[in-house]
């Protein structure tokens, strides 16, 4: 009998601990919801309106060491630090206003957004580098087939000289 109550209070504790772990695993908390956000592949922060952050996770922090040299303290102030250029000297602004972009020292090109929602601002950023060489590579070949065009240009006037001299 003494074996038989030990076995049924060992197995009542298992399942309870066991319970409890699950349970633990599908509530959602403000460190699980900071664990999320950090582990984003692109840059993220709430404010109020006033400025006052929120939530920011990491890749916004290191973003405005790298791009500014301080602490995201102040949203609306990184903000319009980010969309009037105001940034350090090794950071090349791609454009500014409503969606700056800027190439930084390591060559990644991170572009920015800002969105209001009932009095909290998002900001958020992502790595536009692949796009940004694509639109480079885009401006080039552009150049390119359009010293091609005035070569044509050039050559349909000739041929028309030519054709017209040797009907003379």
């Amino acid at each position: 009998l003494p074996l038989f109550l030990l076995a049924i209070i060992t197995g009542f504790i298992g399942y309870t601990v066991i319970k409890e772990q699950s349970k633990r695993h599908s509530i959602i908390t403000k460190l699980s919801v900071k664990e999320g956000i950090d582990k984003l592949n692109s840059g993220l922060c709430f404010a109020y309106e006033s400025g006052r952050v929120i939530l920011k996770n990491y890749i916004m922090t290191e973003l405005s060491y790298t791009i500014l040299g301080k602490d995201l303290q102040n949203a609306e102030l990184f903000w319009e630090s980010l969309s009037t250029g105001n940034v350090k000297k090794d950071i090349v602004c791609l454009s500014l206003g409503d969606d700056p972009s800027f190439r930084l020292p390591d060559g990644k090109v991170w572009t920015f957004a800002r969105t209001a929602i009932d009095g909290i601002v998002q900001f958020s950023s992502a790595d536009t580098t692949y796009l940004q060489n694509l639109t480079e590579e885009l401006m080039e070949k552009n150049k390119e087939l359009e010293a091609i065009h005035s070569r044509l240009i050039e050559y349909g006037e000739k041929v028309d000289e030519l054709t017209r001299a040797k009907e003379r």
